[in-house]
């Protein structure tokens, strides 16, 4: 019995260790699959999010490019409307030299461009404002020629810079950063204050070359003062600390005070303002200014 006990063992033990054996590889091969899957995790969701801030990075660099050119396009717009007002009387030479600018700007834009791996979405909004300036040249020269209405052609700056801030909320949009996609938004706000500060401009010195307030034109420019007001308040709410005292600054210049004192003046006569257009435009371009550093200040946070 004990002699059939041990040969018994020994054939178990004899079987378990074949088993072993022929399973011996699948031992050995298990853990290092799983490790492998957890390496894999590991690399495809560090790729991610290395992609993800490239992204980010990319989208704030254009972003920042596309409102530089903005900010030449409204000025451009401004000096146009005077130049139209006046009948070509005032604002020549100025607006000659700054066409000179905005193109400039512009071939920076699409230098810089080239540089950059964009996604399909960001990259359709920089096509959308390169594709709008297909007409530059034709409007620019209607515009020498005073053979243009006034809303005509500032409609065409005015789209251009649609456009442009289109890529500013796209990049908001499309970053997975909270803390980017959140100083993104601010910056477009703050940049949509801009741009109704630079429509205001343009409005008010055709007003003021043509020494004449329509009711259609006040109506305007009360919905324009009211969309800065709002535009910079929603800047400020979803602002960072950083961009909130920044932003904060705005509303204490020298420059809006002016623009202030300029409102109240076209606000109580619809003629003979006793302001020139040539004063108007610098004021509010001091004024837009300050939005242009501020702009810049919030971006080279985010970037």
């Amino acid at each position: 019995m004990k002699y059939s006990r041990a040969a018994g063992d020994n054939v178990n033990n004899k079987s378990l260790i074949k088993y072993i054996t022929s399973h011996l590889s699948l031992f050995i091969l298990l853990p290092c699959i799983l490790l492998g899957g957890i390496i894999f995790y590991d690399v495809y969701h560090s790729y991610n999010r290395m992609s993800n801030a490239y992204d980010a990075e990319y989208n704030a660099f254009l972003s920042h490019e596309v409102l530089n050119v903005v900010h030449e396009v409204q000025k451009e717009r401004g000096m146009t409307a005077g130049f139209i007002g006046s009948n070509g009387d005032k604002f020549s030479t100025e607006l000659n030299r700054q066409r000179n600018t905005v193109d400039s700007a512009l071939q920076k834009l699409k230098t810089k461009r080239a540089q950059w791996q964009l996604s399909s979405d960001i990259s359709q909004s920089y096509d959308d404002v390169i594709a709008a300036f297909n007409d530059v040249n034709r409007i620019r020269t209607q515009v020498s020629n005073l053979n243009i209405q006034t809303n005509t052609a500032i409609g065409f700056y005015t789209n251009i810079n649609k456009l442009g801030l289109h890529v500013v909320i796209m990049a908001s949009k499309l970053s997975s950063n909270q803390i980017v996609s959140a100083e993104l938004f601010s910056v477009y706000n703050l940049a949509s204050a801009k741009e109704a500060a630079g429509i205001e401009r343009a409005v008010l010195a055709n007003v003021l070359a043509t020494n004449s307030m329509t009711p259609e034109l006040r109506i305007k420019h009360a919905q324009l003062m009211t969309q800065q007001e709002v535009f910079l308040y929603e800047a400020t709410e979803s602002a960072t600390a950083d961009l909130e005292d920044i932003f904060n600054q705005l509303a204490k210049s020298e420059a809006s005070k002016q623009v202030e004192t300029i409102r109240d003046v076209v606000s109580r006569t619809t003629s003979n303002f006793g302001v020139t257009s040539q004063s108007w435009f610098k004021f509010a371009t001091d004024r837009i200014e300050q939005f242009k550093l501020a702009e810049e200040q919030a971006l080279s946070i985010v970037d």
